[in-house]
């Protein structure tokens, strides 16, 4: 009975009703459809983790956005503002412009007035100085009767005069010794060794001053455009690297160190107590060789005979060391260093050797960078500065400068040679429109911008990527050609002109600009 019962129950625990195996199929394959899923999940929850993440930052991205959206709208309503307020002040001004000028004729009516009155005045005074002279002139006839007998005494007094103009006659030829100290000077060789320094200069300005300047220099726009104006140089230096910009960092340089060459070294004569001193001595030796070269020579060769070697070899010393460092300093925000420095101070050491053998010519030897004591002077030009960027658009300057001296021209006025012309950078160069060019787009480009800290360095950067496609003339390095229209109506001075420098690199002949 029992295992009857026991075989029933396996029968029906073994074989379920018919109705229950599809339900029994069907919940079996949802199962392993979950077990697939959640394996699936367990797989790439790191997908579902990134998701997560990126959301927030867009959340937060878009926070940023939205704050400086509002920044800008701030801004905008500043510069609104400003410009609301400059114009109120350029009506004021106006205003006041029209009050000083009615102000102005005013005065001029009161002037004219003046001046009437006090012609009136000078009429009544030149009457009465004329009768005041009637009565000098009665005392004057009273008074020859008595200069007559004096003549008798004065006659006495000019035998006198005669022996002591005797004894300065002696005097006289013992200073004119001194001449003697004074000599003939080499040309040709001078003109080798100016010729040398002019070359010397141009290679230590192009190694410190041609380079590419680190991209600090140009992160602060008003500091940049503060130090190029103090330079005191009236070109465009735009705050980049670009070759236009670092020919105008050149020329620059090289205007600076010829002042201090003409201002320092370049005199007739040195004088240990005080530069001061030299310069003003040199203004005065300049002019007495205009109206009486045999005075110059006198007076320069007094005064080279006053000091002792050592004390002019002091001098020297001072003068080139100072020199230098000025130089080093005002050129310092535009890359000028110790080791220019030292560099310059040599060059200026061997100038002054030069200089001496200048200061000893029987004819005085000048040095200026003015253009105002002959006209149509026959300037040199650097070609590396007239070639490169020649087709750049001329615009309207930013500056006005006609000229800036590269190097002082040397000549002997006696002789009427030239032993070095000068060079000169003139307002029409092709590097001087270029930057002026360059820098125009960088005041632009700061105007559209929040200011110079924003993204204007970016805009600088892609011009000067834009403008480096310009040619970049490194090597050359020679004067422009005779043929240059500057060249034309020469004055009398400069017929003996002469190509400088033979067998250098910088020049090759002149062209002058009148």
């Amino acid at each position: 009975m029992n295992t009857t019962t026991t075989n029933v129950t396996n029968a029906a625990d073994s074989n379920p009703p018919a109705s229950l195996t599809p339900m029994m199929k069907q919940a079996s394959g949802t199962w392993r459809n979950f077990e697939d899923a959640l394996k699936s999940l367990s797989e790439h929850s790191w997908v579902f983790s990134n998701i997560t993440e990126a959301v927030d930052r867009h959340r937060v991205t878009e926070l940023e956005a939205q704050e400086k959206n509002k920044k800008i709208a701030e801004l905008e309503s500043s510069l609104q503002a400003h410009l609301d307020q400059y114009e109120r002040r350029c009506i004021k001004w106006d205003q006041e412009k029209s009050q000083l000028q009615q102000q102005v004729e005013i005065d001029q009516v009161k002037l004219n007035k003046d001046a009437q009155m006090a012609s009136k005045k000078q009429e009544a005074s030149h009457a009465q100085e004329k009768e005041r002279l009637k009565k000098q002139l009665d005392a004057a006839e009273k008074t020859i009767a008595t200069l007559q007998v004096n003549l008798k005494e004065a006659h006495t007094k000019t035998k006198k005069i005669e022996s002591d103009l005797v004894r300065c006659t002696g005097r006289m030829k013992e200073w004119e010794g001194f001449v003697s100290l004074l000599r003939p000077v080499d040309y040709k060789s001078l003109d080798e060794r100016v010729g040398q320094l002019i070359t010397r200069c141009h290679s230590i300005v192009r190694k410190h001053f041609f380079r590419n300047l680190p991209i600090e220099f140009f992160a602060n726009g008003p500091q940049w455009d503060h130090q190029t104006r103090s330079l005191g140089v009236p070109l465009s230096f735009p705050p980049s690297n670009t070759p236009a910009a670092r020919y105008v960092r050149m020329a620059a340089s090289l205007h600076l160190i010829a002042g201090q060459l003409c201002t320092s070294i370049f005199k007739p004569c040195y004088i240990p107590e005080s530069a001061d001193v030299s310069e003003a001595i040199k203004e005065t030796l300049t002019q007495q060789n205009i109206d009486n070269p045999k005075k110059e020579r006198l007076t320069r060769a007094l005064l080279l005979s006053t000091y002792e070697p050592e004390d002019i070899d002091d001098a020297i010393k001072q003068a080139a060391n100072s020199a230098s460092e000025n130089v080093r300093k005002i050129l310092s925000s535009i890359g000028g260093n110790e080791e220019f420095r030292k560099e310059i101070e040599k060059l200026f050491l061997d100038a002054a050797q030069v200089w001496k053998e200048a200061q000893h010519s029987t004819k005085m030897v000048e040095a200026s960078m003015k253009d105002d004591d002959f006209h149509n002077w026959n300037w040199g030009e650097l070609e590396e500065f007239t070639s490169a960027h020649a087709e750049t658009e001329p615009q309207p300057a930013l500056q006005s400068i006609h000229m800036l001296t590269l190097f002082p021209r040397v000549y002997v006025r006696d002789d009427k040679h030239i032993i070095s012309s000068g060079f000169v950078l003139w307002d029409d160069a092709p590097i001087v429109f270029a930057a002026e060019q360059e820098l125009r787009e960088c005041i632009l480009a700061r105007k559209s911008t929040s200011g110079w800290n924003g993204n204007s360095s970016g805009g600088s950067m892609r011009r000067e990527r834009r403008l480096s496609t310009l040619p970049d003339r490194r090597n050359e390095v020679t004067a422009s050609s005779p043929t240059s229209s500057r060249a034309e109506n020469k004055a009398p001075f400069l017929e003996t002109q002469r190509p400088q420098m033979q067998g250098s690199k910088i020049l090759n002949g002149t062209g002058g600009k009148g």
